[in-house]
């Protein structure tokens, strides 16, 4: 019993430092991107989207889908002709 406890223990931890690596290079490759890009982006944020799952999105070669075009879109949104409207605000 100690022994598959031990090897559970042992598997447990080696997941968690893989998982750690993996969106640890994630995060890197992200900030990387974004400086050959041209974009200033606050590390917490690329560390919110790596963990949401949301970095592949950013990684669009399409100028298009630029985490600074997503803001400038978001900023539109909010004083555009829809703000203050229920529902788009």
């Amino acid at each position: 019993m100690m022994t598959e406890s031990g090897l559970l223990t042992f598997g447990l931890f080696a997941w968690l430092f893989l998982q750690w690596a993996s969106q640890d290079s994630e995060r890197q490759e992200l900030i990387d991107l974004a400086d050959r890009r041209g974009v200033e982006l606050d590390p917490r944020r690329v560390a919110r989207a790596v963990a949401a799952g949301e970095a592949g999105s950013w990684r669009s070669e399409s100028p298009a889908r630029t985490p600074a075009n997503f803001c400038r879109a978001w900023t539109r949104l909010q004083t555009g002709p829809f703000a203050g409207r229920p529902g788009w605000s």
